[in-house]
């Protein structure tokens, strides 16, 4: 297992994508529950391996999750009618599939995305708005400390189980 602890920490997209799909009430919210833990399996395979074909599959995924989250948050907050949004996960999903084969997204193209992600929330819910963004930043701040650090050492394993733990339980926020 090249980096445990970031492996092992990625059951917390699992836990925040079941949580989703059992408090779903709406089919967008099973289907960003499931993008959210498809990025939880996705990233531990990353992490176990360290294979260049398993990093791609995981900006996909997290591109992927990220997507879903908006989607949901949309269709079900924002009053998009399914169509809408179906058409605009799709675009979506295109452009970070070309991206993420093309070249590397970096953490502040993924914390970009976050926030983008909690944007929508912050029309529900100042209460939510913040305590989620604030892990979501802390999360990448670590995140991208933890990138110039040598990935075979716990000064990248540890920071970077942090920031999946942080992301989880912002995404968790998103959901309540």
């Amino acid at each position: 297992m090249k980096h445990p602890i970031s492996t092992i920490s990625n059951a917390a997209y699992l836990i925040a994508g079941l949580w989703l799909i059992l408090d779903s009430s709406a089919w967008m919210q099973d289907y960003a529950g499931i993008m959210v833990m498809l990025l939880g399996i996705a990233s531990g395979i990353y992490h176990w391996t360290d294979k260049y074909w398993a990093q791609k599959a995981d900006i996909i995924a997290i591109f992927g999750a990220f997507n879903a989250l908006m989607a949901w948050q949309l269709s079900t907050f924002a009053g998009f009618a399914d169509y809408e949004v179906l058409l605009l996960l799709v675009s979506l999903a295109l452009s970070g599939a070309i991206g993420a084969t093309y070249r590397s997204w970096t953490h502040e193209q993924i914390g970009f995305l976050a926030i983008q992600n909690l944007m929508v929330l912050f029309v529900r819910s100042l209460g939510q708005f913040i305590p989620a963004l604030l892990l979501y930043l802390v999360g990448l701040w670590i995140g991208q400390k933890a990138e110039h650090a040598d990935k075979d050492s716990s000064k990248y394993d540890i920071p970077h189980a942090i920031w999946h733990l942080l992301t989880a339980t912002a995404i968790l926020l998103t959901g309540l």
